[in-house]
């Protein structure tokens, strides 16, 4: 079939990057969108591999995180908590936006890249009927229907802005964390000294001491500030204000302790009122004398000058080990010894005190050496004897009080766990209860015994459980490299259009109402879209024979050939048609099988019904322009 047409000037051919204006027609003045302009990628793609550097680079710098502000873990409204956690999200959306913007402008001109690539076929389905703006499911369809893969992977590309946004919302987290301040120097209270003076001789110091070590054995309460559960007494220092926490220190501390076991073997002279008891500890031989004024008797002395005892002999009272010596005349006569023997030690440690109790806690010894402090150099105090000649008659005094009432709470721990007292004396139960009494005593007296006041600077850090922000480490290279990955295939699907679309100007307006009046188009073309227009078989079928094109160089759309018979179904139609459109017909009828196409060009109608309408309008300019030759056109 022949067809003569009009319009030499306007003809359009479809033959590559050749096609010209044969009158030497002007190149129509180009109109890029926004989201094509070199400057709006440049954004784009600064803000992408930006704010990836950025976030990187914040996630290593504050990999401890940094203190949460209060309005962040308040539980009442903050506003500021609402626009700070959104920060993330509303970046994520800008992100999406500008890529957003680009994929529709690109979407958009599809059309137009189809019919001025020279390797298409140009049908109306790819060219004036096509719509790629619309669902993307849809448009994914179509693409795949039309061979479209640039335009597959750009809107696959959606799937990397969809993922942006709920990473960029789990960016951040609020934990509670132990968390060290900077190092920072308070003064001293005490410290560790080879001569402490007579200052402790009044025995004021023991007094208090025996009655804290009875209290806390009786009622069990907490050890005193600076002195650990074992028993280490530590250098004070004062402790920061109006902070909640744990203060650390390295600092020396006094062991002071005793050792503290039962007699190798006993004896006693059975007697009505007076008893005549012995003990040996090895080789070493204590006895005393009581008699049946009380039910309960109890007692304490230091280890005698005896020939079994020679480690002792001439060392002065207040450093001998000491005995303590119980007996009771309830049901039956019965007694019990414990020999305590002293030691002391120094060592560096490292403690914990709590800020809120003051408790001191041991964490860690860094060094013990034997101790070489106090008056003689050699031995430890036992902290319940002096010589007579050192104390007045009050020190002595109140030295007789602290031994009756170490004693007396022992005696009394012991009624606690065992009211009849039987098992006690037989398997030696005050020895451990003894001890227990006796160590903390002797914790609480080194205080006065072996340090000296101080205000020397101690260097502590203070730790605390605190509420911090942190950056999630997967989540933040997860959303990195989602970036990145848009980023480079931003790049990449940016430089192909660019090179697609090199041989066309994009038409001023393109994609508004007034495209149909202002993007050129020659006679034939129009006259077959005005025909379809008004078809009764639709706009597709009627436009099924012809390939539309447009020239490079005046961006007229034309038609460029006219097939002779309708086009043979593809293989994906043809497998529509038979697993689908065919038995919904032998089901539905027939009018029911075309829903599903008539779905899918509803879209297109109203473009090429707009495109038609306005050639009728321009349809007097365009005749009169293109009436100056006549070109004929052979259609197989």
């Amino acid at each position: 079939m022949t067809v003569v047409e009009q319009s030499s000037q306007h003809s359009v051919t479809n033959k590559g990057d050749d096609v010209e204006a044969a009158g030497g027609g002007r190149r129509p003045k180009g109109d890029v969108p926004i989201g094509l302009w070199h400057s709006f990628w440049f954004l784009l793609f600064f803000l992408l591999f930006g704010i990836v550097i950025v976030l990187e680079s914040l996630l290593q710098h504050y990999a401890e995180g940094w203190p949460a502000p209060e309005w962040w873990i308040t539980e009442r409204f903050e506003w500021r908590y609402y626009v700070v956690s959104s920060a993330p999200l509303a970046g994520a959306l800008v992100l999406s936006l500008l890529w957003g913007t680009t994929q529709s402008a690109m979407l958009k001109l599809q059309p137009l890249l189809n019919m001025t690539a020279s390797h298409r076929s140009g049908n109306a389905e790819r060219t004036v009927l096509l719509d790629y703006t619309g669902n993307e499911l849809v448009s994914s369809w179509r693409a795949i229907r039309n061979s479209d893969y640039a335009v597959l992977l750009l809107i696959a590309s959606s799937l990397l802005t969809t993922a942006i946004k709920p990473l960029a919302g789990a960016l951040l987290s609020a934990r509670d964390v132990w968390w060290l301040d900077a190092p920072q120097t308070v003064a001293g209270v005490t410290k560790v000294s080879q001569d402490v003076g007579d200052e402790f001789k009044d025995m004021i110091a023991f007094q208090g001491a025996s009655g804290y070590a009875t209290a806390r054995v009786l009622f069990d309460i907490g050890p005193a500030p600076f002195i650990t559960a074992d028993g280490h007494t530590v250098e004070a220092f004062e402790l920061p204000v109006g902070k909640n926490g744990t203060a650390y220190a390295n600092v020396t501390a006094v062991f002071n302790r005793a050792v503290c076991v039962p007699p190798t073997t006993m004896d006693n002279d059975v007697g009505t009122r007076i008893w005549h008891n012995t003990a040996w500890f090895d080789d070493c031989r204590f006895s005393w004398t009581v008699n049946n004024d009380s039910s309960n008797l109890f007692g304490v002395e230091t280890l005698p000058d005896a020939a079994g005892c020679s480690n002792f002999t001439g060392t002065p009272l207040q450093h001998r080990p000491v005995v303590f010596w119980f007996f009771s005349y309830e049901p039956q006569p019965i007694f019990s010894v414990v020999q305590c023997t002293p030691q002391v030690t120094v060592s560096n440690v490292n403690v914990a005190v709590d800020l809120v109790s003051n408790t001191t806690t041991l964490v860690t010894i860094n060094e013990t050496t034997t101790s070489t402090i106090g008056s003689l150099g050699y031995l430890p105090y036992n902290g319940l004897f002096f010589d007579d000649g050192t104390l007045d008659q009050t020190a002595m005094s109140r030295l007789q009080s602290v031994q009756e009432q170490l004693l007396s709470a022992a005696f009394q721990a012991a009624k606690a766990r065992d009211p009849a007292l039987r098992n006690t004396f037989v398997y030696y139960g005050f020895t451990n209860i003894t001890a227990d009494i006796y160590n903390t005593y002797l914790s609480l007296i080194a205080k006065s015994l072996y340090f000296v006041p101080s205000d020397e600077p101690v260097l502590i850090q203070v730790g605390a459980n605190c509420k911090r922000l942190f950056f999630v480490p997967i989540v933040t290279h997860s959303l990195c490299a989602v970036m990145v990955v848009l980023g480079v295939y931003g790049a990449v699907m940016c430089a192909v259009h660019i090179y697609l679309r090199r041989r066309f100007t994009i038409p001023e307006y393109y994609g508004t109402i007034a495209t149909g009046y202002l993007l050129p188009v020659d006679r034939k073309a129009s006259i077959a879209l005005e025909h379809a227009a008004h078809s009764k078989e639709g706009i597709l079928q009627s436009l099924a024979n012809y390939r539309f094109g447009m020239n490079v160089q005046t961006g007229v759309l034309g038609v460029t050939h006219v097939r002779s018979s309708p086009p043979s179904a593809g293989k994906l139609e043809r497998l529509w048609r038979g697993w689908f459109v065919r038995p919904w017909r032998a089901v539905f009828g027939s009018g029911a099988g075309e829903m599903a196409r008539d779905a899918e060009t509803a879209s297109m109608t109203s473009t090429a019904t707009s495109a038609s309408s306005c050639r009728i309008c321009r349809s007097r300019s365009t005749v009169t322009s293109a009436a100056t030759s006549t070109t004929t056109l052979t259609a197989v």
